[in-house]
Parts: structure tokens; C-alpha cells; sequence
């Protein structure tokens, strides 16, 4: 059963264009904690790798947000009330923002992603629209 989706999403900030770049279905909170997590280090890895990037170590917040148990208890905690959760958004190298996110599959305003004339994720609805939908963050 399919109670949650985990998402990374990435985009220009303060734009309503942003690209679904993984989810992952979780049962439980618990779960969705373990999927975050993943997502944070997959994310954190392609931060340190991104060669235009002239940061010293652009993957830090994500790094400390790794190690910080009393924002994972939260996450779960919100999770568990069925809210939207916005774990944690980082900038790379070219002022694109990445979002992990958490929320109920139940009444998931996202669009799954699919083959379009842009790309894979072409089109797809952000985390944005998911709290413009009535979830809250």
C-alpha cells in the first residue's frame, strides 16, 4: 500500500516551473524518513560532483539536515497528521533551488512524471502547487 510519496524537486526560485527529478512511495512515516534521507544523500553526492560549482562544499545543509534527529522526528510527527511536509531546500551552483518533499498519496495534486517534448519530467506540477492545492507546509 502506497500511503506516501517522497519527491525531489528542482527549479528556478520564486518561479512556477520546477521538474519532479525522483519519487519514491512509502508506507509508512517511518519510511518516508528513510526515503528523505536517501534522497539527501543521492542529492548531497551531486552537489559535491557538480563541476561548475566553485563552493567549497555546496552539499552542507543537506549534510547537517542528515544529522539533525529533532528534524527528522518533526517530519515524521507531520507526516503522520497527513500534512504536506517540505523537508529541506538547498541552491546549486546556478541559483536552482532543490526541494525534498513528503505527502500523502491520497489527494497528491503532483502529476507523475511521463515522456513529453522537454524531457522525462516535462510539465510536471511542483510542491508549490501542492500547497496552492490546500496542503500545508
Amino acid at each position: 500500500m502506497i500511503a506516501f510519496h517522497c519527491e525531489v524537486w528542482a527549479g528556478p526560485p520564486a518561479s512556477p516551473y520546477t521538474w519532479l527529478l525522483r519519487r519514491e512511495a512509502a508506507a509508512t512515516p517511518r519510511l518516508v524518513l528513510r526515503r528523505l534521507r536517501g534522497a539527501a544523500c543521492w542529492l548531497a553526492d551531486g552537489l559535491d560532483d557538480d563541476p561548475d560549482d566553485s563552493r567549497t562544499c555546496p552539499s552542507a545543509p543537506l549534510r547537517i539536515w542528515l544529522a539533525d534527529e529533532f528534524a527528522h522526528e518533526e517530519i515524521t510527527d507531520r507526516i503522520a497528521l497527513g500534512e504536506y511536509v517540505a523537508a529541506i531546500s538547498v541552491s546549486g551552483a546556478d541559483t536552482t533551488v532543490y526541494t525534498l518533499a513528503a505527502m500523502p498519496a491520497a489527494g497528491c495534486v503532483c502529476l507523475p512524471p511521463g515522456p513529453g517534448p522537454e524531457g522525462p519530467y516535462a510539465g510536471a506540477a511542483s510542491a508549490p502547487l501542492a500547497v496552492a492545492g490546500g496542503w500545508s507546509v
